[in-house]
């Protein structure tokens, strides 16, 4: 048994983006595809953006789990002086977040742990963490996060956050941070503000 195979011209190459835009708020902003909430922001950081709580006197940020840098964006916005870290433990994130953090002062890590930063460093950490892997819904990681981040805000730290409401995060953040307040809630987010 054989086959000819005859070769004809190869099709052209068409060359594709491996980056799209969203549109949000009158900004483009821009991610690698593959990165969580590809065809918009996501709906839980919408809400979150209006309820970050950055101070001008906040000398030190973390946005934890970052995505495409959404975020900090919004907080470089309300603190221009502030040193900004965005911290995500999928590269494609960390690269897109580059593309949407264009001033200076910004701090990049790809991490999936807090361990390597310096404790009591932070004035505040600002998150919309993850409770899904694949397809279950697991919030074990966010609470070990949460205990880890305790340790690396400085002694008045903060750490505010959006969840979605089912989750009822507020009891387990009780446990871990002295005081613990709802900022903001709809029908479907929270924004929670904790105090060391």
């Amino acid at each position: 048994k054989s086959r000819l195979i005859i070769l004809k011209k190869p099709k052209p190459f068409k060359s594709k983006s491996l980056i799209h835009q969203i549109s949000f708020n009158n900004h483009i902003f821009q991610q690698h595809y593959g990165v969580f909430s590809a065809k918009n922001i996501d709906y839980a950081s919408q809400f979150f953006i209006n309820h970050l709580g950055i101070k001008k006197s906040d000398k030190k940020i973390l946005d934890l789990g970052c995505g495409n840098g959404i975020l900090a964006y919004y907080s470089r916005k309300e603190n221009q002086t502030a040193e900004i870290h965005l911290l995500d433990d999928n590269y494609l994130a960390i690269e897109s977040a580059k593309l949407n953090m264009m001033t200076n002062n910004n701090h990049f890590h790809f991490s999936n742990h807090l361990t390597d930063i310096e404790n009591d460093s932070f004035d505040i950490v600002i998150s919309n963490p993850p409770f899904h892997f694949e397809y279950e819904t697991n919030i074990e990681i966010s609470l070990q996060l949460f205990k880890d981040v305790k340790d690396i805000l400085k002694g008045n730290g903060r750490f505010n956050l959006v969840a979605n409401k089912h989750l009822n995060y507020k009891t387990h953040l009780e446990r871990i941070f002295s005081k613990v307040e709802i900022a903001a809630e709809n029908n479907k987010f929270v924004a929670y503000h904790c105090l060391k």
